[in-house]
C-alpha cells in the first residue's frame, strides 16, 4: 500500500454458525459480501439479519480493496460464483 491508495472498502467470506438443522446440514456453507465500515461492526448482528440467516457468523477471510469499487468487486465474485449460490428461503427461524 503506498500514499496514494485509496482504501475502498473490505471484502469478507464468512462461515456460518447457525445450529437450524436445515442450515447446518449444509456443508459448507459460506457468504461473500461487502462493506466500507468494520466487518465486525457489519456482522455484530448477525443473529438478527436474513442476510445471515439469523446466526451467527465466523470470519474467514478479510480483504481490503485499494482503488477499486468494492461494491462492483463483490458483484463480480457473486456473478462468478453463482452457480454455487443457494437460493434459501426463510420462513420462519427458530432461534438455535
Amino acid at each position: 500500500m503506498t500514499n496514494d491508495d485509496l482504501v475502498t472498502g473490505y471484502i469478507y467470506v464468512l462461515k456460518s454458525a447457525s445450529k437450524a438443522p436445515q442450515i447446518a446440514s449444509i456443508k459448507p456453507l459460506y457468504k461473500a459480501g461487502f462493506t466500507v465500515n468494520d466487518i465486525q461492526k457489519r456482522i455484530s448482528n448477525a443473529e438478527n439479519e436474513s442476510t445471515y440467516l439469523y446466526a451467527p457468523v465466523e470470519i474467514i477471510e478479510e480483504i481490503q480493496v485499494l482503488n477499486l469499487n468494492a461494491e462492483s468487486l463483490e458483484t463480480t465474485i457473486h456473478h462468478s460464483l453463482a452457480p454455487y449460490q443457494l437460493d434459501v428461503v426463510l420462513d420462519q427461524m427458530e432461534n438455535y
